[in-house]
């Protein structure tokens, strides 16, 4: 998980700087939403899973479920780990 963490700062850092280098400002501090997000997601992560179980092939639902981030997913575990 440390990789992603990295990977997902450095996107950041490029976003902020390309924001600077286009001439414009953040006027807003950023805020740790981790919290929040990982609630959102184990609310609706049965709804998600579901839907993914009912709709999508089996090849396509483990790729489903991480990109919805659902609970026990790589994506999920990260918010849950807070790094």
């Amino acid at each position: 998980m440390v990789a992603r963490n990295d990977c997902l700062h450095d996107l950041g850092r490029a976003v902020r700087e390309q924001i600077h280098d286009a001439g414009y400002s953040i006027v807003q501090e950023e805020e740790e939403i981790s919290d929040g997000v990982l609630r959102a997601l184990n609310l609706s992560s049965h709804d998600r899973r579901t839907l993914i179980d009912e709709k999508a092939t089996k090849r396509l639902r483990s790729v489903l479920n991480e990109f919805s981030a659902a609970e026990g997913s790589p994506a999920s575990n990260f918010f849950e780990s807070g790094e």
